[in-house]
């Protein structure tokens, strides 16, 4: 990524190659007169375009990775001041693992033509392992015979001292023995004996430069050229490091802090940037080597950083001879960890397919397309999967079970018996506007009760009751006022005395009374078999306005046909959101209690007070109220199971 950013500036900030390719050849030619021609040919391409950063390429392009390692230091900084640490919550270990896995193809594909001693086309961009390959296999017949030979005898060393000696007997040796170096130290001792390079044409390592570039002060002029590509940068590095970081603590269970990761990768890219430095990101093959010598602290990247260092200061040149091929089997043979991943795959399907798809579509999305673009699409895919999840709560209808005296699932125990004429319900999700859909169809589906349709087939009903009674109390009125005028024209005196003398008069009262027993029986034929409902609220940590409006329009449902809905396990802070929504003024104070068991006393004793045929003993009942709201605890009374089981 870093370097297709620096690319795509050739010729607008980073002058063509070929200015640079007919300076460098005239001037071992010509001595100093292709050196005045070079410098004319410079001036007129810095006049055409005086926007190159340098007329030199390479020199534009070390500006250029030189801004983009300060601006995404600087990016990192923020982030960590800003606890922007938090969004790694969305890397599930299935994208990690995916994720890490897809970047050894990368890396492996990348070894295989110095391993093989062949030279392919370079190939960047989307797509670009599978056009990798591609080449490898037009290129194949041109494989070096000694390189290869090289490649396997260091693969097969490395893999048998790794697997056979280190892992098998790493109890009996006091430290594993170190392959890698072993392999470097030979290939390139015996590269120099044999001369590999101009006997067989092996590639080598070649002259390292020594010395580290003297500090300068980053090109600011060149910031506002790469600002985009600076913060792009620092978020998909930020990624890829706590990936890896993510993946090894899982492995070696230590702990990671996103925002302390921020901060130094910060602090060492705008370090970087003023020894001409690019942005600093992981490398999985060094992480992978590392990791394979038994490093698994920070002790190990501190121990290769002063060899590194030694390096460049001191003894570069006496790798000159190591062989491009040794290296490469170190990197590929370091990849088997990361490629072993797979083997979670069948598990994964069998416990969570949701992460079996989300495995699959990021390894895919960065072998298929590129590292960052599958990373894009490893993050969308979890953001989706949350959204799918949040759309797939369970949702369950409790019962009694005597044997614990908890209320669990009657589906998991279906030893677990219903309290009668009660419902208790719990939804397993957080209610918002997302899902109040959601939870509105799995209520009706575990009470078994549409109140919608059975409230409207009620009041249709109680409609048509009301019309036929009114109609009834007109006809007699209109009947007796024709009685009325017939005893008038007979000149009767007392017309209300020969009304009752005939059993004429129409007793309106009775009327009324029929027709309210009437509408009684209809909305009791309209209730259902319970007369509680009790909602479980244990696992609900928020709640959003939409989904404190649909409990408020549910207890005012199942009010209107006789059923009282009760909360309980409602956590602090979800409380405290039913609070500032009015729902106590709605539904009461005492709709909301502490436990089930609360709860279901509470609705027996209620029903106790409506029926006098139904006894229930004393009992504590806690409900929550404004005074204590934040109570949550254990509480002292006597035990309730005995008479919740006489309701059983």
């Amino acid at each position: 990524m870093i370097l297709a950013a620096i690319n795509s500036r050739v010729g607008t900030l980073i002058p063509p190659n070929s200015i640079a390719s007919i300076a460098n050849t005239t001037t071992t030619t010509n001595g100093a007169i292709t050196t005045a021609y070079t410098s004319d040919t410079l001036e007129t391409t810095s006049l055409t375009n005086n926007r190159y950063l340098s007329n030199d390429p390479d020199q534009a392009r070390i500006i250029l990775g030189t801004a983009l390692a300060l601006v995404s230091g600087l990016v990192h900084l923020a982030m960590a001041i800003l606890h922007f640490g938090y969004v790694t919550v969305y890397l599930s270990d299935s994208i990690i693992q995916g994720f890490t896995t897809a970047s050894a193809i990368h890396i492996i594909t990348s070894q295989l033509p110095p391993l093989l001693g062949i030279k392919i086309k370079t190939v960047t961009g989307q797509s670009k392992v599978i056009k990798n390959w591609i080449e490898i296999f037009k290129n194949i017949n041109k494989s070096n015979a000694a390189t290869c030979i090289i490649g396997g005898i260091s693969i097969a060393l490395f893999a048998t001292v790794r697997d056979q000696i280190n892992e098998r007997f790493k109890g009996r040796i006091p430290i594993p023995i170190p392959i890698e170096l072993i392999i470097v130290i030979l290939g390139t001792s015996i590269s120099a004996a044999f001369d590999f390079n101009k006997r067989w044409n092996v590639n080598i390592v070649g002259r390292l430069p020594l010395g580290i570039p003297s500090p300068s002060v980053p090109p600011m002029g060149a910031i506002s050229d790469v600002i985009g590509d600076g913060i792009a940068i620092a978020i998909v590095c930020f990624v890829l490091n706590i990936s890896m970081a993510k993946l090894f603590a899982t492995k070696y269970k230590y702990p990671v802090s996103p925002n302390q990761e921020l901060f130094a990768y910060g602090v060492g890219n705008v370090v970087t940037s003023f020894f001409n430095g690019f942005p600093a990101c992981v490398a999985l093959s060094r992480c992978a080597v590392i990791e394979g010598t038994g490093g698994k602290t920070q002790l190990g990247g501190f121990l290769a950083s002063i060899v590194v260092l030694i390096i460049i200061l001191v003894v570069g040149p006496l790798f000159r001879t190591l062989p491009n091929t040794c290296l490469a089997a170190i990197i590929i043979t370091a990849m088997k960890n990361m490629l072993l991943q797979t083997k979670q795959l069948p598990l994964l399907w069998r416990t969570n397919k949701l992460e079996f798809l989300a495995w699959i579509i990021t390894f895919a999305g960065v072998v298929l397309l590129d590292v960052d673009y599958g990373l894009y699409v490893g993050v969308a895919t979890t953001i989706l999967l949350l959204i799918i999840r949040s759309q797939r709560p369970h949702a369950s209808s409790l019962g009694y079970l005597s044997s614990a005296s908890v209320y669990e699932d009657k589906n998991a125990y279906p030893s677990a018996t219903d309290v009668p004429n009660i419902k208790i319900f719990r939804f397993e999700e957080n209610i918002y506007y997302a899902n109040v859909d959601v939870f509105k169809k799995l209520f009706v589906k575990r009470m078994e009760y549409r109140v919608d349709d059975q409230i409207k087939a009620m009041n249709d009903e109680v409609m048509s009751i009301e019309r036929e009674y009114t109609a009834r109390l007109n006809k007699p009125n209109k009947y007796i006022m024709k009685f009325k005028q017939h005893f008038q024209n007979d000149n009767t005196t007392n017309i209300d005395a020969k009304l009752e003398q005939d059993n004429i008069e129409i007793d309106e009262n009775k009327i009324i009374e029929e027709k309210n027993e009437k509408i009684k029986e209809a909305r009791k034929k309209y209730r259902p078999n319970f007369d509680h409902i009790i909602i479980d609220c244990s696992p609900v940590n928020y709640m959003d306005m939409m989904g404190i409006k649909t409990l408020i329009q549910t207890f005012k449902d199942y009010k209107e046909i006789g059923v009282t809905v009760l909360l309980c396990h409602v956590r602090p802070t979800v409380y405290r959101q039913l609070l500032r929504m009015n729902y106590m003024q709605v539904a009461g104070r005492e709709s909301i209690h502490v436990a089930i068991n609360d709860a279901v006393l509470h609705a027996l004793r209620t029903r106790s007070t409506s029926d006098s045929t139904v006894g229930i003993p004393e009992a504590p009942i806690i409900h929550i109220g404004i005074e204590n709201a934040a109570y949550y605890g254990e509480y002292e009374g006597e035990n309730n199971d005995a008479i919740i089981r006489t309701y059983l």
